[in-house]
């Protein structure tokens, strides 16, 4: 069949997909060089913390309001995310970027 145009969740996975190449890359290159894989997940979760934050509070985003049950269904989430996040880190800085690319190439599964 002709090629057709892609749709806005094929174009959203290439995306995901190809800077997620780019992220494994340049955190081995960085951890390469600063070989502290939790102090760099710390560094890196911090990062988002301080662009959201200004984001928030100077208007060009409502600030999230959530009650207390909202808050109790997304800790869990937070929580595995972190690690997950975290759990990356210490993969590139432990082995090659080949193996953390394909086990994170799963993650959409």
């Amino acid at each position: 069949p002709p090629l057709t145009r892609l749709t806005s969740n094929q174009v959203y996975f290439l995306l995901w997909y190809g800077l997620n190449i780019g992220y494994n890359i340049y955190n081995k290159k960085v951890m390469n060089a600063y070989p502290l894989p939790f102090t760099m997940a710390t560094i890196q979760l911090g990062a988002g913390l301080l662009w959201i934050l200004p984001v928030w509070f100077l208007g060009f985003r409502p600030k999230p309001v959530l009650t207390t049950s909202e808050i109790k269904t997304l800790a869990p989430i937070a929580f595995f995310h972190t690690i997950g996040h975290t759990m990356t880190v210490v993969s590139l800085g432990a082995g090659a970027v080949s193996f953390t690319h394909i086990v994170k190439a799963a993650e959409p599964f």
